[in-house]
C-alpha cells in the first residue's frame, strides 16, 4: 500500500510567519516603548522634596525661607538629617536621563554639587538646593507625589518682616529713664540726638499696650529724669542753669501736659538715668499669660521663634539679614494676659505684643 501523501507545507508557513511578524511586532514594540518612555524623574523629584522639605513649597514661598524654618526646628538635634535623604537623591539621579539635553546641565549639577557620580550626599545637595531647584524647573521636571511621613520637622507661620513695622520713637534716641506707674504700668523716657524728649507708657494688659509721644517740658534734655511713684509720667530736671548750682532752678513737670506740678522739686525722689536692663538673651519673653506658657526666643538662624503649650512652635519674625527689622537690645514687659516688647529699630524705637492666645502683633 502506497504511503501517505505528506502534508502540504504552504499552510504552515503563513501561520509561522505570521506568528514571526507579531512577535517581531510586538518585541519591537516593547522596545520602542520602552525607549520612549521617560523615567519617572518627577515623582522622584517629588520624593527628594518630601525628604529634604516635607510639604510642598506654597506658591511664592522661598526655598531658603523653608530650609531656615527646618534649621529653626531642628536646633542641635538633628538625628539623621538630612542623611537619610541620600538614597532619596541616588534615585532621582538615577532617573535623570543622561541623553537628554534639557536635563544635561541638572545631571552635572547633581554630579559635581551633590557628589553623585560617587555617592549622593543630601547635606552637599542641602547647600546648593536652590540651584538644583531651579535646574529641575529647566528640565521641565516639577515633584510629584511624595512620601511625607519621611519629611522633616519645621516651624510653621508667614514671619513679619521690617515693612510690618513703625517706629513708635522715631530717629536715634537714647534710653534715659525707666519707672514703674503703677500696677502693670511703666513709663520710659527717651532723649534723641537734637534733645527733644519722648515718653512711652507700656501697659500690656491695657487696651493700648504701648503710647509714645514727644514731650515739651521746659526743663534742659540732658537733665530730664523720670520721678518715681507717680501715676502718670512725671519729669524733674533743671529749668534754668544758675552761676552756681544753689543758683540754678529745678521743676517737676507732667510729662503728658508739659505742665509744671505742685510737686517740690527738692522733695521727689528721681529714677536713676541708667535703667537697669535685662541682660542680653536669646530669650525675649518666657512667662505664664492667662495660664498658657508661652517663650518667645531667637533661633540660631536668627528666627525669631514663638512656642505656646498646645500648639506647634512658628516663626513671628525674620532676622535683619533677611528682610525682618533690626532688634537690638529687647526689653520685655510681662502683664497677666499679653506681653509687650521694646527694641531698637534701624530707625527707632518697635515693639511688638505677644497675647494668651498665641498671636502677635507689631505695634503700629
Amino acid at each position: 500500500m502506497a504511503p501517505p501523501p505528506p502534508a502540504p507545507r504552504g499552510r504552515a508557513l503563513p501561520v509561522v510567519v505570521a506568528l514571526v511578524v507579531v512577535s517581531a511586532a510586538a518585541g519591537g514594540g516593547f522596545y520602542l516603548w520602552k525607549k520612549r518612555s521617560p523615567p519617572d524623574s518627577k515623582r522622584a523629584w517629588g520624593d527628594v522634596i518630601a525628604c529634604v522639605l516635607g510639604e510642598p513649597l506654597a506658591e511664592g514661598e522661598p526655598v531658603e525661607s523653608r530650609v531656615r524654618s527646618i534649621d529653626a526646628a531642628l536646633g542641635d538635634d538633628r538625628g539623621d538629617y538630612p542623611k537619610r535623604c541620600d538614597a532619596t537623591i541616588t534615585k532621582f539621579y538615577e532617573s535623570v536621563d543622561d541623553g537628554d539635553k534639557k536635563t544635561a546641565g541638572l545631571r552635572e549639577l547633581l554630579e559635581v554639587e551633590a557628589h553623585c557620580n560617587e555617592r549622593c550626599s543630601a547635606e552637599s545637595f542641602l547647600k546648593r538646593i536652590e540651584q538644583f531647584d531651579d535646574a529641575a524647573s529647566a528640565a521641565r521636571i516639577r515633584p510629584e507625589g511624595g512620601a511625607l511621613d519621611k519629611g522633616p520637622p519645621r516651624l510653621t507661620g508667614k514671619p513679619f518682616v521690617a515693612g510690618d513695622f513703625k517706629e513708635i520713637v522715631p530717629g536715634t534716641v537714647q534710653l534715659q529713664g525707666m519707672t514703674g506707674t503703677g500696677a502693670g504700668k511703666t513709663a520710659l523716657l527717651y532723649r534723641d540726638t537734637v534733645g527733644i524728649l519722648h515718653v512711652c507708657e507700656v501697659e500690656p494688659d491695657g487696651e493700648k499696650p504701648v503710647v509714645c509721644s514727644p514731650t515739651s517740658v521746659p526743663v534742659g534734655a540732658q537733665t530730664a529724669r523720670l520721678v518715681e511713684g507717680k501715676a502718670q509720667p512725671t519729669i524733674w530736671g533743671v529749668v534754668s542753669i544758675g552761676a552756681t548750682p544753689a543758683e540754678s532752678k529745678y521743676g517737676v513737670f507732667d510729662a503728658r501736659k508739659g505742665e509744671q506740678t505742685e510737686d517740690d522739686p527738692g522733695s521727689v525722689t528721681s529714677a536713676s538715668d541708667r535703667p537697669r536692663l535685662p541682660a542680653p538673651s536669646a530669650t525675649w519673653v518666657e512667662a505664664d499669660l492667662d495660664g498658657a506658657h508661652v517663650a518667645l526666643s531667637r533661633t540660631k538662624n536668627g528666627l525669631l521663634k514663638l512656642e505656646r503649650a498646645g500648639a506647634p512652635p512658628r516663626i513671628v519674625l525674620e532676622d535683619a539679614d533677611h528682610g525682618g527689622p533690626s532688634t537690638g537690645g529687647p526689653i520685655p514687659f510681662i502683664g497677666k494676659k499679653a506681653a509687650v516688647v521694646l527694641f531698637n529699630a534701624k530707625q527707632g524705637i518697635a515693639a511688638l505684643v505677644v497675647k494668651s492666645d498665641g498671636t502677635v502683633e507689631p505695634i503700629r
